[in-house]
């Protein structure tokens, strides 16, 4: 599962999730009071007779610290994939030309031919296939090429496979 993949599942399942933010008293999980009533309850430490009595598990948040971190995971998780979301988007394959006139310049990998050698459909063309290199990790003044994907980019993507 790509980085794209594993932010795209976390927005899906906070968009299907209610609303936040989300407080706690430690036994039970709520909308937070800011927003407007009625305020819906999200997780309950409550046992109902159905659950238990039919051999069901009747638990539930145990421990005030989980109900804690289960609040703060609403509001918490969306401004982590925000802030993942910026740093992919900077760390993204470019290519790097050179021309008499310009000197050394980067531009974005052609999604149509992905800048690979010959005359293309798009416009494109190129005696050869171009490396694509990462624009953050790259600087072509100081002959630096990362290439793509870059370590930052492999790290995210290896820490999220773990999950998958």
């Amino acid at each position: 599962m790509s980085a794209a993949e594993w932010i795209a599942k976390r927005r899906e399942l906070l968009d299907a999730a209610t609303e936040g933010p989300w407080e706690t008293d430690g036994s039970e999980i709520t909308q937070h009071w800011s927003r407007p009533e009625p305020w819906r309850t999200v997780a309950s430490s409550e046992v109902v007779c159905g659950s238990y009595c039919y051999g069901g598990a009747g638990r539930g948040i145990e421990r005030a610290t989980d109900a804690a971190l289960i609040a703060d995971a609403r509001t918490s998780l969306p401004r982590a994939l925000d802030a993942l979301e910026a740093v992919l988007r900077g760390h993204r394959p470019v290519s790097f030309s050179f021309s008499w006139q310009t000197g050394v310049t980067m531009h974005e990998v052609c999604e149509t031919c992905q800048d690979k050698a010959g005359t293309h459909p798009c416009g494109c063309w190129r005696d050869e296939d171009q490396p694509h290199v990462c624009a953050v990790c790259s600087d072509p003044e100081r002959h630096i090429d990362a290439p793509w994907p870059c370590m930052t980019v492999r790290t995210i993507e290896t820490a999220l496979r773990a999950d998958s």
